[in-house]
């Protein structure tokens, strides 16, 4: 049975859910004749449903785009060696621009597609990156789905180990699961803008949040090894 503060704070995110839809309408200043009131008025109720079923104490990080230090996207130089090493160079471990180089590449080791990996190497922009990967030859859907989370979690692991200020900025979002708010990603991300007052309740999420939840993970790992807010200590430095 809930105690009477969880009531409160329930009672409250309901309160807040619905203040958020009629301010929608407010805003837009849509009549009552308009059909599209029935969709609001829909919407409304769903909130308050999503609200008396969530938790009332998560709270959110939402990012999208390349601007965000949490980004695939975002420019996050690093070195590190392949976690499927075909050639002997692979060894040697390699300097990637962003994450999304990292994931593609390692798609293309994984598939023993070398033509592809030489091309996702040399490609710097991660939307070149992206659209290479999706060409791998020999792509089996169930091997990748097994395998992409590693594939994304090590690459993280590298990219904020090795740049300081992206972990400060990682480790300030302690007490929070980070969402990717990426309306058109129903994978890594929740398929929901920020904007879109549904997003604030997990049970709304059209999408998996894969992206998200490793860095949730990850970030709580760091904790655990040392790291922490602020100037990153000398035992989690980029050496580690």
């Amino acid at each position: 049975m809930e105690d009477l503060n969880t009531r409160d704070r329930r009672g409250y995110t309901v309160f807040l859910a619905l203040f958020t839809v009629k301010s929608i309408n407010k805003k837009y200043s849509i009549p009552k004749s308009n059909t599209k009131i029935l969709k609001l008025s829909s919407l409304r109720r769903r909130v308050a449903l999503a609200a008396m079923s969530c938790d009332p104490e998560e709270r959110f990080t939402f990012f999208w785009k390349s601007r965000s230090p949490f980004s695939q996207f975002h420019p996050s130089p690093f070195h590190g060696k392949p976690l499927y090493c075909t050639t002997p160079e692979d060894s040697v471990g390699y300097t990637f621009a962003h994450c999304e180089q990292w994931m593609m590449f390692n798609k293309a080791k994984l598939f023993q597609d070398e033509e592809s990996a030489r091309k996702i190497l040399a490609e710097t922009q991660p939307e070149g990156c992206k659209a290479l990967g999706r060409k791998v030859k020999g792509f089996i859907d169930i091997l990748w789905k097994q395998e992409n989370e590693s594939i994304v979690k090590a690459g993280n692991r590298l990219k904020f180990t090795q740049n300081p200020d992206l972990m400060r900025e990682l480790m300030q979002t302690d007490g929070t699961t980070l969402a990717e708010a990426s309306p058109f990603d129903r994978v890594y991300g929740i398929g929901l803008s920020a904007e879109n007052p549904m997003a604030r309740f997990r049970v709304n999420w059209r999408g998996q949040n894969l992206l998200g939840e490793i860095l949730t993970g990850l970030r709580e790992e760091l904790k655990a090894e040392g790291y922490g807010p602020g100037p990153v200590s000398q035992a989690g430095s980029a050496s580690k």
